[in-house]
């Protein structure tokens, strides 16, 4: 465990790293925040070019009100943390802060026109930002799917070390070799126990509770914790205590390996940051359309099977004065019980002779089969037919 009081080599060691992780973060940030001012520049542009095009009549606001338009997008765009890195590796989370930012700056414009009684044309205002929302995400959309390219071709690779048990470990180093795009490469894993590598190869570093020490001569981006880590949860809060002196970022994996990440939702409880794992959303919408479908399908079907069946009820009450129905107790979904009723094929008493007839069982197990049966007048050419289904 490191002393409370670094000595002033690892001091100068924890700053260069800090130094080094936080330009690179700001590079970053300030690369997504370029390209998002030369599309909002370009779209301003355009529309001025098309000035003298009717219906678009520019806006009486100068070019320096315009400017500070601009500014106050991009402003609100950062305040909103569309240029938070925890976010621009998440399409949905940006797209939706994306959103958030652009509304905010057509209502602060359209507020602050109205209250210092400013002309601005309508046209020219919807037309900026119904124009604008969608050239921000398609430009975070490109910029997502370029970097996912690059990444997944060994390009710009973030170097993580994965630490747990050796069986967790392996897990998720399987995951992130499969999915190259996320742009982690592992490096090493720490481990409880005091082993050369783990079942799948990869090399131990040393021990976990020698994390701290590790990341100080190594060049990360993060260090993952997967299940086994640590015996208690208060070993991993020191953990956590100690890396916060390293300017490093700490993933923490729960034992869940592909779950679509719309079934998880992490919610604190009494402290306890707890998942829950929703159900899945295409099976509970697939069993709407399918009970939708059941229904549909089946009046449909019924109305016009209807004369067929009416006449073949009629047929076989005629013949023996007997019920037209036959009903029979089936086993259906989770083993619930229902009672399954089907036109009268054969005689009345036929499940009463069903044991004497048991020897002429051309079925498998509880299928009972017999052609040679002789059903009554009127059902013979229900059975064949299908008529009783």
């Amino acid at each position: 465990m490191l002393p409370l009081s670094p000595t002033t080599a690892v001091r100068g060691r924890m700053r260069v790293g800090a130094q080094r992780l936080w330009h690179t973060h700001l590079l970053r940030q300030l690369l997504v925040a370029v390209i998002d001012l030369i599309l909002i520049l370009a779209l301003f542009l355009t529309f001025h070019l098309l000035d003298a095009v009717p219906p678009l009549d520019p806006s009486t606001l100068e070019p320096q009100a315009w400017s500070a338009v601009i500014a106050l997008w991009i402003i609100l765009l950062a305040a909103c943390g569309s240029y938070s890195l925890a976010h621009l590796q998440t399409g949905a989370s940006q797209y939706q802060r994306v959103s958030a930012a652009t509304a905010l700056t057509a209502g602060a414009l359209s507020i602050t026109c109205y209250l210092a009684d400013i002309e601005l044309s309508r046209t020219y205002f919807v037309l900026v930002f119904s124009f604008g929302l969608p050239a921000l995400l398609v430009g975070r959309f490109i910029r997502r799917q370029v970097l996912n390219r690059l990444r997944a071709r060994g390009i710009m690779p973030s170097q993580v070390i994965l630490a747990g048990s050796t069986r967790h470990v392996d897990d998720i180093a399987a995951v992130l070799r499969r999915e190259r795009w996320l742009g982690y490469s592992v490096i090493g894993a720490l481990t409880p126990e005091d082993i050369v590598e783990t079942p799948r190869g990869i090399p131990v570093l040393g021990r976990v509770r020698d994390t701290a020490d590790l990341v100080q001569d190594l060049d990360l981006y993060a260090v993952v914790f997967t299940e086994g880590a640590f015996p208690s949860s208060a070993d991993f809060r020191r953990m956590a205590w100690e890396l916060e002196q390293h300017s490093i970022e700490m993933i923490v994996v729960p034992a869940l390996t592909d779950i679509s990440a719309e079934r998880i939702t992490p919610r604190p409880v009494a402290g306890l940051p707890l998942v829950f794992v929703e159900r899945p959303q295409a099976q509970q919408a697939g069993r709407w359309v399918k009970r939708l479908f059941d229904i549909v399908g089946s009046s449909i079907l019924l109305l016009l099977a209807a004369p067929i069946v009416a006449i073949t009820a009629l047929a076989v009450k005629i013949e023996d004065r007997g019920p037209v129905f036959f009903r029979q107790v089936r086993v259906g979904r989770f083993g619930n019980e229902f009672t399954c009723l089907k036109i009268r094929s054969m005689c009345v008493n036929a499940e009463e002779r069903l044991a004497e007839l048991a020897s002429r069982n051309e079925g498998a197990g509880v299928l009972f089969k017999d052609d040679a049966r002789p059903p009554h007048h009127a059902g013979r050419p229900v059975d064949p037919a299908l008529l009783d289904r």
